[in-house]
């Protein structure tokens, strides 16, 4: 056998082996450094858990709620990604946040395509709701004018009647007239 189709065969079985056992392999490492620890109780842990998060201990502070189930994860406020500034320069600007940043515990949710909890806007929401129930009156108040009860005439367009099968009747006929 030739010696160059014995060596790219045995370059591929190793290659193989190697890619299968490091798809293999155990996880990568970001899956538990970043996997929340038990909540801290004393302030060592809690100088430990600001750390890992990359927090000064003054803004670090846990769910108090344990049935959250976050561990030391931080409690950090809501700050949704439509609200924030397109000018700045952000890392990952699609998500308008920077690398590293720790994400509020339901970051997902607060997507610039999803729900905003309205924290900076022009007007209130008192504001819209009224905007919106004077955009009901109004058509409404259209729709009961133009139905003919007001005294102004219905628009309609006009139509015959519908011309039935009936005994002695005759709608029209097929005869050639005279």
């Amino acid at each position: 056998m030739n010696p160059a189709v014995s060596i790219g065969r045995i370059l591929a079985q190793k290659g193989c082996v190697r890619t299968i056992n490091r798809g293999m392999a155990s996880p990568a490492p970001w899956n538990y450094l970043w996997k929340p620890g038990p909540y801290p109780a004393e302030t060592d842990e809690r100088i430990a858990a600001a750390k890992k998060y990359g927090m000064i201990i003054e803004d670090y502070s846990p769910y108090e709620d344990r049935d959250v189930l976050a561990g030391d994860y931080p409690m950090l406020p809501i700050d949704p990604m439509a609200e924030r500034s397109a000018m700045y320069p952000w890392d990952s600007p699609e998500f308008r946040r920077n690398y590293g940043e720790p994400l509020q515990e339901e970051w997902w949710k607060y997507h610039d395509t999803r729900v905003s909890p309205m924290t900076d806007y022009r007007v209130t929401r008192g504001y819209m709701y009224r905007c919106q129930l004077l955009a009901l009156t109004v058509i409404l108040v259209l729709t009961y004018l133009t139905s003919g009860h007001a005294g102004i005439p219905k628009v309609t367009q006009p139509v015959l009647d519908q011309q039935l099968v009936t005994e002695g009747i005759t709608h029209y006929t097929f005869d050639v007239p005279e």
